[in-house]
């Protein structure tokens, strides 16, 4: 067989409900995207082939290095382990919101894919440095997704999909109006909103890089997600199967109508 790896299809990782305390409050938020530890979630899932969680995906010629990616807050570690002064910003945050030890949540997941999973670890590392009281809340795939629009919840892993590489793209868990994941954390950076038109006309390469560079920072800043990774998927093909094209997203593909072999 051939392994034919794919351009992350998607962003997984914690959605926040911003109608819901503690995440209504934009300290706490931001401490989410600090307090994650993303390595130890990628290792366990995926043997560390995934792209770590900022905001906007790296490695594409129009965003960032993924070894940029990974020195930045929330992201960085110091010796293999969370970076401390990441564990310290977001404890003092959590601390002023009125969200110190002892606070009991509720963390949602449908039981599809590692959602679950990927909650068990994050319930461990916000009880370890937060001190928070978590419990899981498994639900029925269909039944979750009800949950989430009615805002039936305090916060969730979830993923949402991009259906190809592209900044504008991956924006639609953050844009105003995105009939996706915007409406079900009620929530956008407001000063993230001018640069996305602009990403999405700009033609020249450095220029729309930097704009993707500032609108990370702005969603690193205020969020109603904090991604642990972006996955890569790969499609293992049988090598008597020839002139294979691999998609270059695979959620883009679902209906195999898109999917062919060139003639031999």
């Amino acid at each position: 067989r051939v392994i034919f790896a794919d351009a992350p299809p998607g962003s997984l990782g914690m959605m926040m409900n911003t109608k819901k305390a503690p995440f209504d409050d934009p300290r706490v938020r931001k401490a989410m995207n600090l307090i994650i530890h993303r390595q130890p979630i990628n290792e366990t899932l995926a043997r560390g082939k995934n792209l770590i969680g900022t905001p906007i995906p790296c490695g594409f010629s129009w965003s960032f290095p993924c070894e940029e990616a990974e020195q930045m807050p929330g992201m960085r570690e110091l010796n293999g382990e969370k970076h401390p002064d990441d564990i310290a910003e977001a404890q003092r945050l959590v601390q002023e919101a009125g969200a110190g030890p002892g606070t009991r949540l509720e963390l949602s997941c449908r039981l599809v894919i590692e959602y679950c999973d990927v909650a068990q670890i994050m319930k461990s590392q916000l009880q370890q440095w937060l001190g928070w009281e978590i419990s899981i809340r498994p639900l029925e795939s269909t039944a979750g997704y009800d949950v989430y629009r009615a805002g039936d919840y305090q916060f969730a892993v979830q993923a949402n999909s991009f259906s190809f590489p592209d900044p504008d793209a991956s924006a639609a868990a953050f844009r105003k109006d995105s009939v996706s994941h915007t409406q079900r954390t009620f929530y956008y950076n407001e000063a993230a909103e001018p640069l996305w038109e602009r990403i999405n006309t700009e033609t020249d390469e450095e220029k729309r890089q930097e704009l993707v560079r500032q609108v990370n920072d702005i969603l690193m800043e205020d969020n109603s997600w904090a991604y642990a990774y972006h996955p890569i998927y790969g499609w293992p093909v049988n090598t008597r199967i020839k002139n294979f094209i691999d998609p270059i997203s695979r959620g883009a593909y679902m209906q195999w109508d898109q999917i062919w072999c060139d003639t031999c």
